[in-house]
C-alpha cells in the first residue's frame, strides 16, 4: 500500500515539475519608428525575440500585414537563455506621409498571446520637408565593391530649420553597420553641421542592404530622421 503511494506521489511531482518547465518569449521595444525616410528606400530593423524559459521556444507562425514587408529566416527553435534577431525590411516605394506596418509573430509561449511588432516612417518625396531639421543627402547609394573600411567616410549634412536650438542623438539599434559615426555639437536655428559616418572593415557591400541609420533631433519636439544605406 505504502509502495503504491509513493510510486503516485512521485508521478505527481515528476508531472509537475515537466508542466512547469515552458518557453518564455519576450521582446523588448516591439515598435520601431524610422522617422523621415525617403520615398523608393529599402530599410531594416531587427527586431530581439528573448526566451527567458527552461524549455525551447518555437515561431510556429508569421502574419505579415503588406507586401511592403518581408522578414529574414528565423532559427528555430531558440532554446533556454538565447535569444534571435527578427529582421523585418520596409520598401517605402511611392507611399506617402505617415504609415503604419504591423507584423505578427506566433510562438509556442502557452502564456504569451502573439506579439504585434510595429514599424512606422513618414515617407516624403524629394523636395518635401522634413520638419525641424534637414539632411543631406537623404540616403548613401555605394556599389557593393567599394563600401568598406578603406572607403572614404561619408559626410552627412544637417541642417536646424526650426526656431530654437536642437541636439543630434544617434538612435542605435541593436547592432551597427558603422564603426563610427561624430555629430556635431548642439545645432543652432538655421546653422548646419556634418554628421560623419565611416565604415566596418569586416563587412561586405551585399550585408549593407537594407540598412539605415537613424537619428533624433531633439529640442522642444524631437524628430527623427533615418537615412538609407542603398547598395548597387
Amino acid at each position: 500500500m505504502h509502495h503504491c503511494v509513493f510510486t503516485a506521489l512521485a508521478i505527481l511531482l515528476m508531472a509537475t515539475s515537466l508542466s512547469a518547465q515552458a518557453p518564455d518569449g519576450v521582446i523588448n521595444g516591439p515598435e520601431w519608428n524610422f522617422g523621415f525616410l525617403p520615398q523608393k528606400a529599402e530599410v531594416n530593423h531587427s527586431f530581439i525575440l528573448h526566451n527567458k524559459g527552461d524549455a525551447p521556444l518555437t515561431v510556429t507562425k508569421i502574419k505579415i500585414g503588406c507586401s511592403c514587408t518581408k522578414i529574414g529566416e528565423i532559427d528555430n527553435p531558440i532554446d533556454p537563455g538565447d535569444s534571435v534577431a527578427i529582421d523585418i525590411t520596409f520598401k517605402s516605394g511611392r507611399y506617402k506621409h505617415r504609415i503604419k506596418k504591423t507584423t505578427i509573430i506566433y510562438t509556442d509561449d502557452p502564456n504569451t498571446a502573439p506579439w504585434d511588432l510595429v514599424i512606422r516612417a513618414e515617407v516624403v518625396k524629394r523636395d518635401e520637408s522634413m520638419g525641424a531639421v534637414e539632411v543631406s543627402p537623404r540616403r548613401l547609394a555605394h556599389d557593393k565593391n567599394t563600401l568598406s573600411a578603406s572607403h572614404a567616410p561619408d559626410t552627412l549634412i544637417f541642417t536646424n530649420r526650426g526656431d530654437e536650438d536642437l541636439k543630434l542623438i544617434l538612435v542605435e539599434p541593436e547592432g551597427s553597420i558603422y564603426s563610427s559615426i561624430d555629430l556635431p555639437p548642439t545645432l543652432k536655428p538655421g546653422e548646419s553641421g556634418p554628421v560623419v559616418v565611416a565604415w566596418i572593415k569586416e563587412r561586405t557591400g551585399d550585408a549593407y542592404q537594407g540598412a539605415v541609420i537613424t537619428f533624433a533631433a531633439v529640442g522642444k519636439d524631437t524628430t527623427r530622421v533615418s537615412v538609407p544605406v542603398e547598395i548597387d
